[in-house]
């Protein structure tokens, strides 16, 4: 008795399993795929790294906006001190 109420439900699952591969392939085809444009060297050879704003090591503990005021944000840093910018940057 505990075998035919066990059974129905693993059917149905192995059931449900298969549709929702079915699917998955089915879909995989027509997900977009990317492809990159070549850029002409010459368009990237003005541009040179630089570092903006001040060195935190990559890390930050929280970052908040100012209601009412765009583009003004806070950052806290993990070993302390909070950091303010207007420019959105």
């Amino acid at each position: 008795m505990l075998a035919a109420a066990v059974l129905p439900s693993i059917e149905a699952d192995t059931t449900m399993l298969t549709r929702a591969a079915l699917v998955l392939l089915l879909l995989i085809p027509g997900l977009p795929t990317t492809t990159s444009t070549p850029v002409a060297p010459e368009l990237l050879a003005g541009l040179r790294w630089r570092n903006l704003g001040p060195f935190r090591a990559g890390r930050v503990a929280a970052v908040s906006g100012a209601i009412g005021q765009p583009g003004v944000f806070y950052i806290g840093l993990p070993l302390g001190g909070v950091w303010k910018t207007m420019i959105l940057g």
